[in-house]
């Protein structure tokens, strides 16, 4: 009997917080292969840049995914036309197609232009320097036009998600009925086999 309640708490531990809070989305970015020539045919910009900062953007009902901001420093335009300092929107994920960059890391960056806005993709063509994609590019590319960047930030910021506490919680306090629901069947067991 004890067996069988405690495959059953464990059942609901595993399972309960999914009920309540819904399943995650599952989904994965798939890039179909690209020649560089199609990466730069694609881009209404084209630039060698500094990663400045990542922040994540507040979720909204009519973005999807999760997006996040980065602001990059130009060194050396290819395509098109911008200032030393843009914002790239992208998704927040690899896993949703966003950029796979870091803070302090450069890369050749492929943006479109969406209305005001700058966006970019995994599936864009972006790269790290030094990276065979990238350095393929560039051959192809040639020389850039030489952009003097905005001073460097005294330290890169990457601003960090807010944490949702609740379903830990939720996990924790089902975790402690379901021990204790075990302890007081187990005691109920030994009282039984006392009288006995």
């Amino acid at each position: 009997m004890l067996r069988a309640v405690l495959s059953l708490a464990l059942a609901l531990l595993v399972t309960g917080p999914m009920a309540v809070f819904g399943a995650p989305l599952a989904c994965a970015c798939s890039c179909a292969a690209r020649t560089t020539a199609e990466y730069v045919a694609d881009a209404d910009l084209v630039v060698q840049a500094e990663v400045r900062s990542r922040a994540q953007l507040p979720a909204t009902s009519k973005e999807w995914p999760q997006q996040a901001e980065f602001e990059m420093a130009v060194t050396q335009i290819h395509k098109g036309e911008t200032s030393g300092l843009v914002k790239v929107r992208t998704a927040d994920n690899g896993a949703s197609c966003g950029l796979e960059v870091t803070v302090g890391q450069t890369v050749l960056l492929f943006a479109t232009k969406d209305g005001d806005q700058w966006t970019a993709s995994l599936c864009g063509g972006t790269s790290a320097l030094g990276t065979e994609r990238a350095d393929e590019a560039l051959r192809e590319l040639g020389p850039g036009r030489v952009v003097t960047p905005p001073p460097a930030l005294p330290t890169p910021e990457v601003a960090e998600p807010e944490r949702n506490w609740a379903p830990a919680i939720t996990v924790a306090v089902i975790a402690l009925v379901v021990v204790a629901a075990g302890l007081v069947l187990q005691r109920r067991g030994q009282a039984r086999k006392g009288r006995r």
